[in-house]
Parts: structure tokens; C-alpha cells; sequence
């Protein structure tokens, strides 16, 4: 999760993983940021985050996270999304059936319209949604669109 600092939308963002954590669907939450502070590295240390340091475009900010986890997949969410409720359950039968494709969920509102053509006609998300995609290179280019809308305050 690409982190700036910490706010009331990182915690809240933070707390809507707990259904993953409670199924054992999430297994590690990695922090990532261009400059450690006291707030993030005592909030890493509460909720056992990690926290990586990195700078520069997106893309390559994401791929050191990429570097430090440890699964087969990852869960990619700005701060301020808010999974919908029942959200492990789509991400568990998506890594059924297509465990080599990315994934998204919409986000309500207009700007869940903006993002749903967004990805079907680019083929990637925007940053607002939350992904799952895998960590090794994925088999196919075409991202799924999970059902139920993620929240983004």
C-alpha cells in the first residue's frame, strides 16, 4: 500500500484488511513510502507492517514492494480504499480460477465509472483501485472485475 503519511484514511483503509486477516488470506501488509516517519513506523510496528522506503514513479515504487513480499500474489490498495465487505471471498475464488490474472474491484461513485472503462479499455487499473495481481508475470494482460465496489474516502 502506497502511504504518504498517516491519516485517519490509512487506518481505516488498514482496517477493512481485517477479514483478510481473520481467513488467512492476507498474510503480510507492506507499507510503502518515500520517507519513513515516527507516526508510520509506530503504526507498522502496531499492526506488523513492513515498511518499504522507495522513490520515484509508481510503477517502480510498487515493484519494490513487489521485491519484499513473500506470497504468490498481492493486494494492492491506495490509502483511503475501503474493500467492500466480503471482499476475501471474491479474492479467494479469483485465485481459484485464475490465479495468474489481475484483478479489480470497482470503486463507487463517478469515479468507479472513470475506472471500470479505464480497465477495460486499457487493460489497467487506476491507482484508486484496489488489484490483486500476481507476483510472478501474469499469463494473460486482461484484468477481471470483481464483483462489489471498494470505497475510496
Amino acid at each position: 500500500m502506497p502511504v504518504g503519511r498517516v491519516d485517519a484514511r490509512l487506518g481505516r483503509s488498514l482496517a477493512a484488511l481485517s477479514e483478510g486477516l481473520l481467513d488467512g488470506l492476507v498474510r503480510e501488509v507492506i507499507l510503502v513510502t518515500a520517507e519513513k516517519d515516527d507516526d508510520l513506523k509506530e503504526l507498522a510496528e502496531e499492526t506488523g507492517a513492513q515498511i518499504v522506503v522507495a522513490r520515484g514513479r509508481a510503477d517502480k515504487v510498487l515493484d519494490a514492494a513487489r521485491h519484499k513480499a513473500r506470497g504468490d500474489w498481492a493486494l494492492r490498495l491506495a490509502p483511503g480504499t475501503i474493500l467492500p465487505l466480503g471482499w476475501s471471498a471474491a479474492v479467494r475464488l479469483h485465485l481459484q480460477r485464475a490465479p495468474q490474472r489481475r484483478a479489480a474491484f470497482r470503486l463507487e461513485g463517478s469515479r468507479g465509472f472513470r475506472a471500470s472503462v479505464h480497465t477495460r479499455l486499457f487493460g489497467t487499473p487506476l491507482m484508486q483501485q484496489a488489484v490483486i495481481e500476481p507476483l510472478a508475470p501474469p499469463v494473460e494482460r486482461r484484468i477481471e472485475l470483481l464483483p462489489g465496489a471498494a470505497t475510496q474516502v
